[in-house]
């Protein structure tokens, strides 16, 4: 019944992508997201799990995309709002990474999407493996981060808390921690 009272907003080209937001009730919006690859339409992510955004993301980037990244990157950003405590630690890492409309390079699109990485188990490894690679070379030639890489770590190892720790993950957590 939801679904049949869904308004969809469709923004996007076969180009770059699809996302699709479906608002099932006024305080409630869905968005998914779609590519075409071989002129088949295929879904990477949803709103609820968006890992599979982030590596395409990884692909575009890897392709010499990184305007395709962007978008996709920007499609991410505007369902997810910075917390607006003072704390630099609360929230999600992304938001803190990642400005709608930024100009970044490859560099910076690589960390958003690994932060994005780290809030799925299937992935969480692969975002910090990116993170730790990355995190010398960019983070602490910039602004975003009030300590540099070290600050960096800890917000992204706050990321895998968001998610109820398995023994699996708790032992991942606790290898960053050591690192911080």
């Amino acid at each position: 019944m939801a679904v049949a009272r869904a308004q969809p907003k469709t923004e996007g080209s076969d180009a770059i992508g699809y996302k699709v937001t479906l608002w099932g009730s006024a305080s409630y919006k869905e968005a998914t997201y779609v590519v075409n690859e071989e002129g088949q339409y295929r879904v990477l992510a949803t709103s609820r799990n968006r890992a599979g955004v982030a590596l395409e993301v990884l692909d575009r980037v890897s392709a010499n995309d990184v305007t395709g990244a962007r978008v996709l990157l920007d499609w991410l950003r505007e369902d997810e709002h910075l917390s607006g405590d003072d704390d630099p630690l609360s929230g999600g890492a992304f938001p803190r990474l990642w400005t709608k409309g930024r100009k970044a390079e490859a560099s910076l699109i690589k960390l958003a999407a690994a932060a994005i990485l780290t809030e799925s188990e299937g992935t969480a490894q692969r975002g910090v493996t990116i993170f730790e690679k990355g995190k010398d070379s960019t983070l602490s030639k910039t602004t975003l981060m009030p300590d540099g890489p070290r600050h960096s770590m800890r917000l992204l190892a706050g990321n895998t808390r968001r998610r109820t720790p398995s023994r699996k993950r708790l032992s991942r957590m606790e290898r960053v921690k050591r690192r911080i």
